[in-house]
């Protein structure tokens, strides 16, 4: 391939080991649920925020400066968010962790602080039902900073991976992007970012 552009999240690091690189990004797994309707009518979201992530990304980046990330122990935060979707069903979010195995399934503990959550501020949910909960992890790089550019060694790769959230950043990630696979003037810096960077950890 004339370019290859590698944007694979939180696999990043598995799929670049097959170039023998050891990409310092990791991942963390979070963890969400459905609860059906009930005579609860919120009509806008209502989060909660205590910095409970930020605490448990710091000590996880703290670890890994003298911890393997096949041997780091387990950092967890309990967030809340409640989000009402289009069917009067209300979105609840987010447990999190940080830890080497995957999980493809939500733990019962995980479901258990979600409705904690809920029913600290909504007692009028506690009888409403999960109807569905799913857990996918999220890029997770201990400087917080993505890997944006051409990989030194392979310049025929470029990377856009590691971003806290795309949300809002995905139309200028794309457009970047392209114009490093298409050698066109980049509009931004982007030498903070370079994939074979020396991690500076932020813990």
């Amino acid at each position: 391939a004339g370019k290859i552009v590698v944007a694979a999240g939180a696999w990043a690091r598995e799929l670049m080991a097959t170039l023998g690189l050891d990409l310092p990004q990791y991942y963390i797994q979070g963890a969400c649920m459905v609860m059906e309707r009930s005579s609860l009518l919120l009509k806008h979201t209502v989060t909660t925020f205590t910095s409970p992530r930020i605490a448990m990304e710091r000590g996880a980046s703290q670890a890994l400066e003298h911890t393997p990330w096949e041997q780091l122990p387990q950092f967890h935060s309990n967030e809340f968010i409640i989000v009402p979707d289009t069917n009067g069903n209300h979105l609840v979010a987010q447990r999190s962790c940080v830890q080497a195995a995957w999980m493809h399934s939500v733990p019962h503990a995980f479901l258990q602080d979600m409705c904690r959550n809920v029913y600290t501020h909504f007692p009028s949910l506690g009888q409403s039902r999960v109807l569905r909960s799913w857990i996918t992890p999220v890029p997770f790089v201990p400087d917080e900073e993505p890997f944006w550019g051409p990989l030194e060694g392979e310049e025929n790769v470029i990377m856009a991976t590691g971003f806290g959230s795309v949300l809002i950043m995905a139309p200028m990630i794309g457009t970047v992007t392209r114009q490093l696979v298409l050698g066109e003037q980049v509009d931004y810096d982007l030498s903070a970012f370079r994939p074979n960077r020396k991690m500076t950890y932020h813990g």
